[in-house]
């Protein structure tokens, strides 16, 4: 599963041997962290995903929230 925080929420993918089970971009209003991962764990409990694919938030130039 790869999750790819955003101005507006995130988008996320879910694959399992190269084929995608699942994708869409997810969008929180008003965004705040905390209902954004929450929306993350939900989705993550119901794949069950053996690995979980970030962006390296140190070199990245996002804003502070997505950081």
């Amino acid at each position: 599963m790869s999750v790819y925080i955003n101005t507006i929420g995130f988008g996320y993918v879910v694959l399992n041997d190269g084929e995608i089970l699942d994708y869409d971009v997810v969008s929180i209003c008003p965004v705040q962290n905390d209902k954004c991962i929450t929306k993350i764990n939900e989705i993550a409990c119901y794949y069950l995903p053996g690995i979980l694919i970030l962006e390296d938030y140190k070199k990245s130039n996002k804003s502070e929230r997505v950081k």
